[in-house]
């Protein structure tokens, strides 16, 4: 470590964090949002965890089925960002919500609200590195195989608010240095698109969803 990134680590740093919660769950057939993941909905899951490591401010980007995501953060300090071009793909959620965070934010996690299982412990792990190395994306591997979620330092916001279509951050990952945090579990790499996802989890998790 250079003593430039022990200054730093020093310091208060802002790490914001923005949930993907916009889709129209069409794969599904029914909203995700609906779900509930230990008896608790998919999108307070994962504010809980977000909250729980230091995430701040918190945002959820929604497009269609408001009302269920509305409902299930309704006690958290968490801020709703409607994108009304839900459907045009991802990329707007996300740029929506980076335009949302404050001045002295030092960067983003990006997490997708159909990944309940993502961990505190996890998501502090990416902040540690950032603070600690300064490197401008740091996402999680398993394997051989990146994971969500992922941060993104803020020499990367312009370049992710030129992303366009149905794509996510992955699109400037050639345009930077990306660090990888090793994680072991390779349940981290699930995601639900189908009632075939959800048996899937629930025979790795032990029946967690309903």
């Amino acid at each position: 470590m250079n003593q430039s990134s022990k200054n730093f680590e020093n310091e208060k740093v802002q790490i914001a964090g923005v949930i993907l919660a916009a889709g129209g769950s069409k794969r599904l057939g029914r909203p995700k949002q609906g779900l509930k993941w230990q008896g608790k909905p998919f999108i307070t899951q994962i504010a809980l965890q977000s909250l729980a490591a230091g995430l701040a401010p918190l945002k959820v980007v929604v497009g269609v089925d408001q009302a269920l995501v509305r409902d299930a953060i309704a006690d958290l300090p968490v801020e709703l960002v409607e994108n009304p071009h839900w459907e045009e793909g991802q990329s707007t959620s996300m740029k929506i919500g980076l335009c949302t965070l404050p001045s002295n934010c030092d960067g983003v996690v990006f997490l997708l609200g159909d990944q309940p299982q993502v961990s505190a412990l996890l998501i502090r792990k990416l902040v540690e590195r950032r603070i600690t190395t300064r490197a401008p994306i740091i996402t999680p591997r398993v394997g051989n195989r990146r994971g969500n979620p992922v941060l993104f330092g803020r020499e990367t916001f312009q370049a992710l608010h030129e992303v366009t279509g149905d794509k996510g951050g992955r699109a400037i990952f050639d345009q930077f240095e990306v660090e990888y945090v090793s994680w072991m579990d390779k349940r981290l790499l699930l995601d639900i698109d189908t009632d075939d996802d959800i048996r899937r989890m629930n025979q790795l998790f032990g029946d967690v969803i309903e």
